[in-house]
């Protein structure tokens, strides 16, 4: 549908979204280990990206990074500002 835009990162694989994860908020990333998914009726499907190009064209951005975003959601953490109204 022409009417729907995305607005979404680069592919990432969950196992890839983890270790990120895992950095950022500084937990032992070792612990986590790359598995294979069989799709047999469950909605772990291997790729869940969305396509943003059409997103980017029409507004004229670029994403933010996996890690950036989750740097700066760490950075609201630990500013304690958990629950709190921000103004944009």
């Amino acid at each position: 549908n022409e009417d729907i835009v995305h607005s979404c990162g680069v592919p990432l694989s969950r196992y890839d979204f983890a270790k990120c994860f895992a950095e950022v908020f500084q937990f032992n990333s070792n612990l986590i280990q790359r598995t294979r998914v069989t799709n047999t009726g469950t909605y772990l499907y291997p790729d869940l990206s969305l396509k943003n190009e059409r997103t980017r064209l029409i507004l004229g951005i670029e994403t933010t990074s996996v890690k950036a975003a989750l740097e700066d959601m760490k950075r609201g953490i630990d500013d304690d500002s958990i629950g709190t109204i921000q103004e944009v």
